[in-house]
């Protein structure tokens, strides 16, 4: 799918008599902003914008419920990381500045683990917050019906040899939504699960060709992993969303 050459001139249009952005965002692309360490260049935008009533968050059940199950792990992995280079730094430090330097260096350090500890889940709690306060979509019949005639076909995301149903759900949910657009709605589909939904052995910008059919590029745009989900919001707020990561 090739890039649409006017793009930011359509959306310059669109954003004078637009009033909200409807996003879907998959539980990976959330995981992400949760787990970086700039997550809240995201997280703020979307809530402040969210808050104003400029963005509404669409949220399958499906959603909070990976989220939630892969919460504990990930946090673990935060703490443990952050620990784990502290360590190293002890490490470089007795090695360059000798052992008579290190006790100055173990002082600042437990200063720091207890912020580590409880820095670590903020962004998870913050996007949480944001999933119960979205929009829930509960896959209905005949999202179900066209998740199962996926898989019957082999289409996109059932491209491997693993269960995905809750993939097909997923996009099926986003299919639903987009439509009961109306004339002046705006929809994205924010992953970064590029295995099932982004082109095979391409721009993983792209969707797949299965799903290509969802995405006009301008009011139904697919945004592959954070950098995408930038993309979008700078589009359709401009400086309104740069001054809010500042």
């Amino acid at each position: 799918m090739a890039p649409w050459p006017d793009e930011r001139a359509c959306w310059a249009e669109w954003r004078s008599i637009l009033v909200v952005l409807r996003l879907l965002i998959d539980t990976s692309a959330w995981l992400d902003m949760a787990t970086g360490r700039e997550g809240q260049k995201w997280i703020v935008p979307l809530r402040v914008l969210k808050a104003q009533g400029k963005l509404e968050l669409l949220v399958p059940a499906l959603v909070i419920e990976e989220f939630d199950r892969n919460r504990p792990r990930s946090e673990s992995a935060i703490t443990t990381s952050v620990l784990d280079r502290l360590r190293q730094l002890r490490r470089e430090l007795r090695e360059y500045a000798g052992d008579k330097h290190e006790h100055i260096w173990l002082a600042e350090t437990a200063q720091h683990i207890p912020l580590v500890n409880a820095t670590a889940p903020q962004n998870f709690r913050e996007v949480s917050e944001l999933l119960r306060a979205g929009t829930v979509l509960k896959p209905a019949e005949p999202e179900y019906a066209r998740a199962v005639q996926r898989g019957l076909d082999k289409r996109a995301p059932f491209t491997s040899d693993k269960n995905s149903v809750t993939d097909a759900l997923l996009i099926e949910s986003y299919a639903s939504q987009i439509s009961r657009a109306s004339d002046h709605d705006v929809y994205a589909f924010v992953t970064s699960n590029y295995r099932d939904f982004s082109a095979p052995n391409g721009d993983r910008r792209h969707p797949h060709p299965d799903l290509a059919g969802l995405f006009d590029g301008t009011r139904s745009r697919y945004a592959y992993q954070v950098e995408g989900l930038h993309e979008v919001l700078l589009g359709q707020f401009g400086d309104e969303y740069l001054a809010e990561q500042d």
